[in-house]
Protein backbone atom coordinates (compact mmCIF):
# COMPACT_ATOMS: atom_id res chain seq x y z
CA UNK A 1 0.00 0.00 0.00
CA UNK A 2 0.83 3.72 0.15
CA UNK A 3 1.43 3.97 3.90
CA UNK A 4 3.98 0.89 3.67
CA UNK A 5 5.84 2.37 0.68
CA UNK A 6 6.03 5.84 2.50
CA UNK A 7 7.18 3.78 5.49
CA UNK A 8 9.78 2.08 3.87
CA UNK A 9 11.44 5.22 1.89
CA UNK A 10 11.19 7.31 5.04
CA UNK A 11 13.87 4.45 6.59
CA UNK A 12 15.30 4.33 4.27
CA UNK A 13 16.27 8.19 4.00
CA UNK A 14 16.26 8.66 7.73
CA UNK A 15 19.82 6.09 6.86
CA UNK A 16 21.23 8.10 4.35
CA UNK A 17 20.42 11.57 6.18
CA UNK A 18 22.09 9.70 9.55
CA UNK A 19 25.07 8.65 7.35
CA UNK A 20 25.71 12.13 6.05
CA UNK A 21 25.29 13.63 9.78
CA UNK A 22 28.73 11.43 10.92
CA UNK A 23 30.63 12.52 7.34
CA UNK A 24 29.77 16.29 7.95
CA UNK A 25 30.67 15.73 11.61
CA UNK A 26 33.89 13.93 11.35
CA UNK A 27 34.84 17.09 8.48
CA UNK A 28 33.96 19.46 11.33
CA UNK A 29 36.18 18.10 13.33
CA UNK A 30 39.20 17.98 11.72
CA UNK A 31 38.66 21.72 10.59
CA UNK A 32 37.68 22.99 13.83
CA UNK A 33 38.35 20.64 16.79
CA UNK A 34 36.71 20.20 19.33
CA UNK A 35 34.78 22.52 22.00
CA UNK A 36 35.00 20.06 25.13
CA UNK A 37 38.56 19.83 24.80
CA UNK A 38 41.35 23.13 25.94
CA UNK A 39 43.38 24.44 22.85
CA UNK A 40 46.19 22.38 22.15
CA UNK A 41 48.76 23.03 19.28
CA UNK A 42 48.17 20.50 16.18
CA UNK A 43 51.57 19.30 16.42
CA UNK A 44 50.16 17.83 19.99
CA UNK A 45 47.34 16.31 18.62
CA UNK A 46 48.93 14.62 15.83
CA UNK A 47 47.42 10.76 17.22
CA UNK A 48 43.92 12.41 18.00
CA UNK A 49 44.16 14.18 13.94
CA UNK A 50 44.88 11.11 12.48
CA UNK A 51 42.61 8.89 13.84
CA UNK A 52 39.81 10.84 13.01
CA UNK A 53 40.97 11.43 9.65
CA UNK A 54 41.26 7.16 9.44
CA UNK A 55 37.68 7.40 11.08
CA UNK A 56 36.84 9.31 8.05
CA UNK A 57 38.32 7.66 5.43
CA UNK A 58 37.06 4.27 6.74
CA UNK A 59 33.38 6.52 6.38
CA UNK A 60 33.98 7.20 2.69
CA UNK A 61 35.11 3.70 1.90
CA UNK A 62 31.92 2.27 3.22
CA UNK A 63 29.71 4.73 1.50
CA UNK A 64 31.75 4.01 -1.84
CA UNK A 65 31.35 0.05 -1.36
CA UNK A 66 27.55 0.77 -0.76
CA UNK A 67 27.11 2.75 -4.11
CA UNK A 68 29.25 -0.01 -5.90
CA UNK A 69 26.91 -2.51 -4.90
CA UNK A 70 23.53 -0.78 -5.00
CA UNK A 71 24.53 0.23 -9.32
CA UNK A 72 25.54 -3.96 -9.25
CA UNK A 73 22.21 -4.38 -7.92
CA UNK A 74 19.90 -2.43 -9.86
CA UNK A 75 21.89 -3.93 -12.81
CA UNK A 76 21.10 -7.42 -11.72
CA UNK A 77 17.52 -6.46 -10.78
CA UNK A 78 16.31 -3.74 -12.64
CA UNK A 79 12.66 -3.91 -11.85
CA UNK A 80 12.81 -3.76 -8.32
CA UNK A 81 11.65 -0.58 -6.53
CA UNK A 82 13.69 -1.55 -3.34
CA UNK A 83 17.26 -1.80 -5.44
CA UNK A 84 16.27 1.60 -6.59
CA UNK A 85 15.88 3.54 -3.50
CA UNK A 86 19.08 1.65 -1.99
CA UNK A 87 20.94 3.16 -4.75
CA UNK A 88 19.65 6.22 -4.12
CA UNK A 89 19.60 6.45 -0.47
CA UNK A 90 23.96 5.62 -1.09
CA UNK A 91 24.36 7.94 -3.70
CA UNK A 92 22.44 11.02 -1.25
CA UNK A 93 24.80 13.48 -0.35
CA UNK A 94 27.31 12.30 -3.01
CA UNK A 95 26.55 11.56 -6.46
CA UNK A 96 23.39 13.87 -7.20
CA UNK A 97 22.70 12.77 -10.63
CA UNK A 98 22.62 9.42 -9.98
CA UNK A 99 20.21 9.75 -6.62
CA UNK A 100 18.16 11.81 -8.65
CA UNK A 101 18.28 9.06 -11.72
CA UNK A 102 17.62 6.27 -9.09
CA UNK A 103 14.34 8.14 -7.56
CA UNK A 104 13.35 8.69 -11.14
CA UNK A 105 13.44 5.07 -12.21
CA UNK A 106 11.67 3.55 -8.50
CA UNK A 107 8.78 6.61 -9.58
CA UNK A 108 8.41 4.97 -12.88
CA UNK A 109 8.02 1.62 -11.36
CA UNK A 110 5.43 2.55 -8.64
CA UNK A 111 3.44 4.58 -11.39
CA UNK A 112 4.53 8.02 -9.53
CA UNK A 113 4.44 7.31 -5.91
CA UNK A 114 3.77 10.39 -4.04
CA UNK A 115 6.58 9.75 -1.42
CA UNK A 116 9.14 8.93 -3.91
CA UNK A 117 9.04 11.98 -6.16
CA UNK A 118 9.10 13.72 -2.97
CA UNK A 119 12.45 12.41 -2.28
CA UNK A 120 13.18 13.31 -6.06
CA UNK A 121 12.15 16.94 -4.92
CA UNK A 122 14.21 16.92 -1.70
CA UNK A 123 17.38 15.73 -3.93
CA UNK A 124 17.13 18.43 -6.91
CA UNK A 125 17.09 20.81 -3.39
CA UNK A 126 20.25 19.22 -1.88
CA UNK A 127 21.74 19.41 -5.44
CA UNK A 128 21.23 23.26 -5.44
CA UNK A 129 22.78 23.71 -2.12
CA UNK A 130 19.33 23.77 -0.64
CA UNK A 131 18.06 25.90 -2.84
CA UNK A 132 14.30 25.01 -3.97
CA UNK A 133 14.85 25.48 -7.67
CA UNK A 134 11.58 26.12 -9.99
CA UNK A 135 11.63 22.66 -11.61
CA UNK A 136 11.84 21.31 -7.75
CA UNK A 137 8.74 23.89 -7.23
CA UNK A 138 6.92 22.72 -10.04
CA UNK A 139 7.72 18.95 -9.06
CA UNK A 140 6.37 19.95 -5.33
CA UNK A 141 3.24 20.96 -6.72
CA UNK A 142 2.31 18.14 -8.41
CA UNK A 143 3.00 16.03 -5.80
CA UNK A 144 0.69 18.15 -3.17
CA UNK A 145 -1.95 18.14 -5.73
CA UNK A 146 -1.76 14.15 -5.81
CA UNK A 147 -1.47 14.24 -2.01
CA UNK A 148 -1.91 17.55 -0.01
CA UNK A 149 -0.68 15.76 3.00
CA UNK A 150 2.58 14.13 2.14
CA UNK A 151 5.20 15.45 4.64
CA UNK A 152 8.76 16.12 2.59
CA UNK A 153 6.30 18.24 -0.10
CA UNK A 154 4.80 20.59 2.53
CA UNK A 155 8.41 21.14 4.02
CA UNK A 156 9.55 22.29 0.77
CA UNK A 157 6.45 24.07 0.01
CA UNK A 158 7.26 25.96 2.80
CA UNK A 159 10.91 26.43 2.35
CA UNK A 160 9.83 27.78 -1.26
CA UNK A 161 8.14 30.25 0.62
CA UNK A 162 10.86 30.84 3.49
CA UNK A 163 13.46 31.63 0.30
CA UNK A 164 11.35 33.90 -1.72
CA UNK A 165 10.88 35.99 1.96
CA UNK A 166 7.23 35.23 2.26
CA UNK A 167 7.43 34.30 5.75
CA UNK A 168 3.73 34.44 6.83
CA UNK A 169 2.94 31.73 3.59
CA UNK A 170 5.99 29.64 5.22
CA UNK A 171 4.43 29.64 8.91
CA UNK A 172 1.40 28.60 7.40
CA UNK A 173 2.64 25.61 5.63
CA UNK A 174 5.03 24.36 8.45
CA UNK A 175 1.68 24.86 10.75
CA UNK A 176 0.14 22.53 8.58
CA UNK A 177 2.39 19.91 8.31
CA UNK A 178 2.83 20.67 12.30
CA UNK A 179 -0.25 19.73 12.50
CA UNK A 180 -0.41 16.83 10.51
CA UNK A 181 2.55 15.60 12.34
CA UNK A 182 2.07 12.63 15.08
CA UNK A 183 3.94 14.15 18.22
CA UNK A 184 6.78 12.02 17.56
CA UNK A 185 7.83 12.34 14.13
CA UNK A 186 11.49 13.04 13.84
CA UNK A 187 11.34 16.48 12.12
CA UNK A 188 8.91 17.94 15.22
CA UNK A 189 11.94 19.86 16.84
CA UNK A 190 14.13 21.08 13.32
CA UNK A 191 10.15 21.98 12.06
CA UNK A 192 9.43 24.31 15.80
CA UNK A 193 12.67 25.98 15.16
CA UNK A 194 11.58 26.84 11.37
CA UNK A 195 8.50 27.80 12.43
CA UNK A 196 10.18 30.22 14.91
CA UNK A 197 12.91 32.17 12.60
CA UNK A 198 10.08 32.26 9.78
CA UNK A 199 8.06 34.13 12.42
CA UNK A 200 10.88 36.12 13.61
CA UNK A 201 12.03 37.16 10.56
CA UNK A 202 8.71 37.94 9.35
CA UNK A 203 7.81 40.14 12.80
CA UNK A 204 5.10 37.36 12.78
CA UNK A 205 3.28 36.33 16.02
CA UNK A 206 3.02 32.00 14.68
CA UNK A 207 -0.10 31.32 16.97
CA UNK A 208 -2.06 33.93 15.32
CA UNK A 209 -1.41 32.18 11.98
CA UNK A 210 -3.95 29.63 11.44
CA UNK A 211 -2.50 26.45 9.32
CA UNK A 212 -2.73 26.59 5.26
CA UNK A 213 -5.58 24.90 4.38
CA UNK A 214 -7.55 21.92 6.21
CA UNK A 215 -6.78 18.71 6.18
CA UNK A 216 -7.03 15.20 8.21
CA UNK A 217 -5.33 14.81 11.71
CA UNK A 218 -2.28 12.95 12.26
CA UNK A 219 -4.60 9.94 13.06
Amino acid sequence: TDRRVERRVDGRIALALASLVVASSLGLYLMLGRADLPSRPLAERGAEIAAAAEQAQTVAQGRDAALTEARDQVARTPEDVGAWLQLAMAAAGTDSATEIMALEQAEKLTGGEPAIRALRAEAMARAADGQVTLPARELIAEILAANPTEPRALYLSGLAAYQDEDYAAAVRIWRRLETLSPPDAPWMTLLAENIADAARSGGIDPDSVAPAFSGPDAE
